[in-house]
């Protein structure tokens, strides 16, 4: 993990490094509970000697989960649901976007989450309960509030044996009893068999923060500077060669439910309790980790053909395609206008490799940017393809097309004024405020006028004296109107453009042969058809010839400054930076994408130095698209460190894995002391079901490092593995 991560325990006056790569923090309690609250303002004023007090009263109630989640809060899981792979070592976790989630409510009846100073710990009220298929595992179902609300103070539900929250039956505001939730009933000696003490609950929450800037995120906005998640993880280890299914539980309430906890009701047999997020996993003997599943990919250039070039004996034809392949061209079906049925050659924007800019824009429409290859007899439309997507896309974007279009009939009409006042001023002799654009114009116009009618539509200019200066009028008069600023509405869409935003992806990527699932791409961006993309977003409103030359004479600024917006938009570059003369990037298509979201990327170029990230998102579920400002020689893919998880090791001396036998080999908090790192054991307060005792281990850990502080926060720094980083290396040519 590079910088090495930090720990920062709940004191407020203890603040986390910005430029650290991940910074553990003990807890975030919230400033204010769930609850009523009532505000009360009272003022004294002196009046003839006396005091009056004036009160105004103010209600308000603070509302927050309980007995559900809202999806969105979920930014991950570990290990990935449904995955499969040797999580024999892990303490599964799950990564909640709401930093003071876990501090919001308590396990303890009646009391609030607040630490009696900033070093104390902070019972969470929400845990991991880890399942496995032979103990056995509880379905979730759906049900209602009502269906968590005890019958008696004992917290039991009529005479059925189950025990439930004794507090569900006084709701907060905005609860009713008819809300939906997931219910799970565990039996009770299981139950106290698995899940965390009071004391453990101190020790599986923490919160983490991390930098966005490597993240993928969409164009919408700037990445953040940091990040905050909070992290709940479990007690309990996978059993080898089973599958696990964990559930995050509310155990608002529960102390005296929990294991060590007092005698519970006679009778009792069975919790119930809201599931508010479950999943399942699957323990085995083959390696499927991050690191293991990104070394696993199919690594390329973006093309169908990357080798067994064409025997000695081909024809030149047979060459011809198997360049074009090569070249990340495919052969597509084409239905001409007159009905015809052809096969055509089309590239997207991401070529296998550099393309030298040739492209003259504008482009008059679709068909003249239509190319013909009599060697083989096929049309090239990959650039007629890109205008037509370009003028669709700024069709469908109601704001750019009238936007676009009132701006260039502003100038049509402007230039026409001009033109007008130019000739009038002309004939009548008066050449006082006439510059050399405005005398071209009219005498442009002043011919094709003549032409159309056969004659001078005024009487010949008479001698004239020599012109004065001209006056601030005249030259406002005579500003052509391609000099006036297009509005930034328009020039911010084409810069989206620019980095592909909005283009069907079934036009990037034409042949799923060329992506197949489990594989990474790497690319380079072809100008010229970003070009012909943009130009034909640029189209609207250009109806005759004289439109066309204007587009002719406004597109190189208005292009140029849609490519420098382009460059700043994802990195925050500043508004003046210079055009990007090459953009490479990579398309990666894996399970990865989805099991591991938050995945983050660094490409470096040949000289070794970083470079900007343009654009890097996450296009499908298990779909990443990354560009990059110049040519990558290098890419590094590294595990998101929020989400990096809780891992034990296993001693040098064990010939054979036993999983209650397992250790830690802890970090030096002092990074000063070069001597090796000390180890614990690893105490189970059950072995044969692998329930870690975790608050003994944290004990454990303080004593071996002789650490003053010790808190969630170093103890989540000690537990975590390290970040997998896989880094992929640019050969010939290609990126």
């Amino acid at each position: 993990m590079s910088p090495a991560p930090q720990s920062v325990p709940g004191d407020p006056d203890l603040a986390p490094d910005p430029d650290a790569s991940v910074v553990f923090i003990q807890h975030h309690v919230p400033p204010i509970q769930a609850g009523e609250y009532r505000l009360t303002l009272t003022q004294e004023v002196e009046v003839d000697g006396g005091h009056e007090a004036f009160v105004t009263q103010a209600e308000l109630a603070v509302v927050g989960e309980r007995f559900a989640i809202d999806p969105s809060e979920i930014h991950s899981v570990y290990p990935p649901m449904n995955a499969s792979g040797e999580y024999y070592n892990v303490l599964a976790h799950v990564v909640l976007k709401r930093r003071t989630l876990p501090w919001e409510r308590s396990p303890m009846r009646g009391a609030q989450p607040t630490p009696a100073s900033g070093r104390d710990g902070v019972a969470t009220w929400l845990a991991l309960l880890v399942f496995d298929h032979a103990d056995p595992v509880p379905k979730a179902r759906s049900a209602t509030v009502r269906d968590l609300v005890p019958t008696d103070s004992t917290g039991r539900m009529a005479a059925s044996g189950i025990v439930t929250y004794r507090d569900a039956g006084q709701l907060d505001p905005g609860q009713a009893f008819d809300d939906p939730c997931q219910i799970v009933d565990v039996p009770l000696d299981l139950f106290r068999a698995i899940a965390p003490n009071l004391e453990d609950l101190r020790w599986l929450a923490h919160a983490r923060q991390r930098s966005n800037s490597r993240k993928p995120g969409s164009l919408d906005t700037l990445p953040a500077p940091a990040s905050d998640y909070a992290v709940i993880v479990a007690n309990r280890l996978p059993v080898m060669g089973s599958e696990a299914t964990v559930h995050l539980v509310s155990l608002e309430g529960m102390a005296d439910y929990l294991p060590g906890g007092p005698d519970l009701p006679p009778g009792a047999h069975t919790i119930r309790l809201a599931s508010l997020k479950s999943w399942s996993f699957e323990s085995v003997h083959e390696v499927q980790s991050f690191s293991a599943c990104l070394e696993a990919l199919d690594a390329g250039p973006l093309a169908l053909a990357a080798g067994n070039a064409p025997a000695d004996g081909a024809s030149e034809a047979e060459k011809m395609v198997y360049d074009a392949l090569c070249g990340g061209y495919v052969a597509l079906d084409h239905e001409t206008r007159d009905g015809g049925r052809t096969v055509s050659w089309y590239r997207g924007p991401l070529s296998p490799y550099a393309v030298r800019r040739t492209l003259v824009t504008p482009i008059a429409s679709a068909d003249a940017a239509v190319v013909f290859d009599p060697a083989i007899g096929m049309f090239d439309v990959s650039h007629a393809v890109a205008w037509q997507i370009g003028r669709l896309l700024a069709l469908q974007d109601r704001v750019f097309a009238s936007q676009l279009f009132r701006w260039k009939l502003s100038a049509r009409q402007d230039a026409v004024a001009a033109a007008e006042r130019a000739i009038l001023a002309d004939k009548l002799g008066d050449r006082s405020g006439l510059t050399d654009l405005g005398r071209a114009a009219a005498q442009s116009l002043t011919a094709k006028i003549a032409a159309a009618v056969g004659t001078d539509v005024l009487p010949a200019t008479p001698a004239a004296a020599a012109p004065a200066q001209p006056s601030a009028a005249a030259e406002e008069a005579e500003t052509p109107a391609s000099s006036a600023a297009p509005p930034a509405r328009v020039i911010e869409s084409l810069a989206r453009l620019r980095l592909l935003k909005g283009v069907p992806f079934a036009n990037l990527v034409a042949d799923e042969a060329l992506l197949p699932a489990e594989s990474i791409r790497f690319f380079h961006l072809d100008f010229n058809w970003i070009d012909a993309l943009v130009d034909g977003a640029f189209s609207l409103g250009r109806f005759t010839t004289g439109d066309l030359e204007r587009d002719q004479s406004q597109a190189p600024d208005v292009h140029a400054a849609g490519a420098e917006m382009a460059a700043g938009l994802r990195s925050g570059a500043p508004a003046d930076a210079p055009a990007t003369e090459a953009v490479t990037g990579m398309l990666l298509h894996s399970k990865a994408v989805g099991w591991w979201p938050g995945t983050e990327i660094e490409a470096f170029g040949s000289d070794g130095m970083p470079l900007r990230l343009l654009r890097f998102e996450t296009l499908a579920p298990d779909l990443l698209l990354a560009l990059c400002e110049g040519v990558v020689a290098k890419v590094v893919l590294s595990h998101s460190p929020e989400t990096v998880h809780f891992g034990l090791d296993e001693p040098l001396d064990q010939k054979q894995l036993v999983q209650s036998r397992l250790i830690k080999r802890l970090r030096r908090l002092d990074r000063r002391d070069p001597g090796r790192p000390p180890e614990v054991p690893v105490p189970m307060r059950d072995a044969e079901r692998l329930v870690v005792q975790i608050a003994t281990l944290a004990g454990s850990m303080k004593a071996s490092l002789g650490a003053p502080l010790f808190t969630a926060a170093e103890f989540a720094m000690e537990m975590v593995e390290g970040v997998g980083r896989v880094t992929f290396v640019a050969r010939g040519g290609h990126a």
